[in-house]
Protein backbone atom coordinates (compact mmCIF):
# COMPACT_ATOMS: atom_id res chain seq x y z
CA UNK A 1 0.00 0.00 0.00
CA UNK A 2 1.26 3.48 -0.82
CA UNK A 3 1.67 6.27 1.34
CA UNK A 4 -0.78 8.40 -0.27
CA UNK A 5 -3.68 5.50 0.37
CA UNK A 6 -2.50 4.90 4.03
CA UNK A 7 -3.11 8.88 4.41
CA UNK A 8 -6.35 8.62 2.84
CA UNK A 9 -7.50 5.88 5.19
CA UNK A 10 -6.54 7.85 8.55
CA UNK A 11 -8.45 10.78 7.02
CA UNK A 12 -11.50 8.97 6.84
CA UNK A 13 -10.85 8.99 10.90
CA UNK A 14 -8.61 11.94 11.32
CA UNK A 15 -9.53 14.69 8.33
CA UNK A 16 -7.48 16.83 9.65
CA UNK A 17 -4.27 14.26 9.95
CA UNK A 18 -0.76 15.85 8.89
CA UNK A 19 2.27 14.02 7.60
CA UNK A 20 5.08 14.45 9.97
CA UNK A 21 6.84 16.20 6.98
CA UNK A 22 3.80 18.78 6.86
CA UNK A 23 3.87 18.81 10.63
CA UNK A 24 7.50 19.70 11.33
CA UNK A 25 7.75 22.62 8.32
CA UNK A 26 4.26 24.31 10.08
CA UNK A 27 6.23 23.95 13.54
CA UNK A 28 9.59 25.52 11.92
CA UNK A 29 7.70 28.14 10.49
CA UNK A 30 5.80 28.84 13.64
CA UNK A 31 9.00 28.78 15.57
CA UNK A 32 10.62 31.83 13.23
CA UNK A 33 7.52 33.71 12.35
CA UNK A 34 5.74 33.49 15.51
CA UNK A 35 8.09 33.59 18.65
CA UNK A 36 10.87 35.16 16.49
CA UNK A 37 13.39 31.88 17.42
CA UNK A 38 15.68 29.94 15.46
CA UNK A 39 14.89 26.12 15.68
CA UNK A 40 18.80 25.94 16.47
CA UNK A 41 17.99 27.39 19.86
CA UNK A 42 15.03 24.82 20.50
CA UNK A 43 16.07 21.47 22.51
CA UNK A 44 13.29 18.84 21.21
CA UNK A 45 12.68 16.05 22.37
CA UNK A 46 10.26 13.03 22.64
CA UNK A 47 8.13 11.09 24.55
CA UNK A 48 6.76 8.62 22.04
CA UNK A 49 6.51 5.13 23.24
CA UNK A 50 9.72 2.87 22.36
CA UNK A 51 7.78 0.55 20.56
CA UNK A 52 9.52 -0.43 16.96
CA UNK A 53 5.97 0.12 15.39
CA UNK A 54 5.85 3.78 16.70
CA UNK A 55 9.46 4.23 16.55
CA UNK A 56 9.60 7.35 13.92
CA UNK A 57 12.24 8.83 11.66
CA UNK A 58 12.08 12.44 11.67
CA UNK A 59 12.01 14.60 8.40
CA UNK A 60 15.53 15.88 7.62
CA UNK A 61 14.41 19.72 8.49
CA UNK A 62 13.76 18.49 11.97
CA UNK A 63 17.32 18.68 12.55
CA UNK A 64 17.47 22.27 12.70
CA UNK A 65 16.09 21.78 16.13
CA UNK A 66 18.38 20.40 18.97
CA UNK A 67 18.32 17.05 19.76
CA UNK A 68 16.07 14.91 19.58
CA UNK A 69 16.75 13.64 23.20
CA UNK A 70 13.98 10.57 23.86
CA UNK A 71 12.27 10.51 26.82
CA UNK A 72 9.67 8.13 25.14
CA UNK A 73 8.01 5.19 27.74
CA UNK A 74 4.75 3.31 27.31
CA UNK A 75 1.47 5.76 26.35
CA UNK A 76 3.36 8.37 25.81
CA UNK A 77 4.47 9.14 29.33
CA UNK A 78 8.43 9.70 29.46
CA UNK A 79 10.47 7.26 31.42
CA UNK A 80 13.42 9.34 31.76
CA UNK A 81 12.64 10.17 35.38
CA UNK A 82 14.38 13.27 37.36
CA UNK A 83 18.34 12.20 36.29
CA UNK A 84 16.91 11.90 32.37
CA UNK A 85 14.58 15.14 32.76
CA UNK A 86 18.21 16.64 34.28
CA UNK A 87 20.23 15.77 31.68
CA UNK A 88 17.97 17.38 28.95
CA UNK A 89 17.27 20.52 30.53
CA UNK A 90 20.93 20.39 30.83
CA UNK A 91 21.05 20.95 26.82
CA UNK A 92 18.65 23.87 26.40
CA UNK A 93 20.96 26.90 25.64
CA UNK A 94 20.30 29.84 27.24
CA UNK A 95 17.69 32.31 25.54
CA UNK A 96 16.26 28.89 24.07
CA UNK A 97 13.13 26.86 24.69
CA UNK A 98 11.85 23.54 24.54
CA UNK A 99 9.42 21.57 22.14
CA UNK A 100 8.16 17.97 23.90
CA UNK A 101 6.66 15.92 21.39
Amino acid sequence: MKKREKLAIIRQHYPNAMTTIDTVNRLIDFVEDELDLEPAQIMMADSICSDDVNSIQYPARTHEFLGPFKMGGLDGFPFTGLTGMGAFASHVPDNGAVFVY
